[in-house]
């Protein structure tokens, strides 16, 4: 939650971030993918011990738009520190977990980031991804509120 929350500070609203917790039912989320690997895998960087940067592949889980086609396996996270970032630990990360959706069977990926990311859109644009559609991020806070996102798509079946 650290990484994240270094990671979107200026993008997302301070209250948002500062309110921001691991809870149970995180922890309970998150034990329960780990314990299907046959439908989501998670994958870690790590430096001397530390982790570094993180991620994580899986079934869409996108409500509000249909799959970009049958057959479409979600990118659902991935975050580098920022003392990491630009020295090739997002690229290796998401090398691996595009291999990950392609072993769970995929043959397209979608992803969504925060359209005012201009760092990490013109990262999974230079990886292969091609902007599909925008959207919204709801952020379930202390108070309700959203943020503009894009959706990224990505066959699966061609060069890495």
């Amino acid at each position: 939650m650290a990484v994240w929350k270094r990671v979107y500070r200026g993008l997302l609203p301070d209250d948002y971030l500062t309110w921001l917790t691991v809870t149970p039912e995180h922890v309970g989320q998150f034990r329960e993918a780990l314990g299907n690997p046959t439908s989501w895998r998670f994958i870690v960087a790590e430096s001397n011990g530390q982790l570094i940067g993180y991620g994580g592949v899986g079934p869409v889980n996108d409500y509000d738009f249909p799959p970009a086609s049958p057959g479409a396996g979600e990118l659902c996270t991935l975050n580098v520190a920022m003392p990491w970032q630009r020295r090739g630990v997002g690229r290796a990360l998401l090398a691996r977990l595009t291999d990950a959706l392609r072993d769970l069977g995929y043959t397209e990926a979608v992803l969504w980031t925060f359209r005012d990311n201009p760092a990490a859109r013109g990262f999974y644009e230079a990886n292969g991804w091609t902007y599909d559609r925008h959207g919204d991020f709801d952020l379930h806070g202390p108070e309700p509120m959203s943020a503009p996102a894009v959706r990224y798509v990505r066959r699966l079946d061609g060069v890495p």
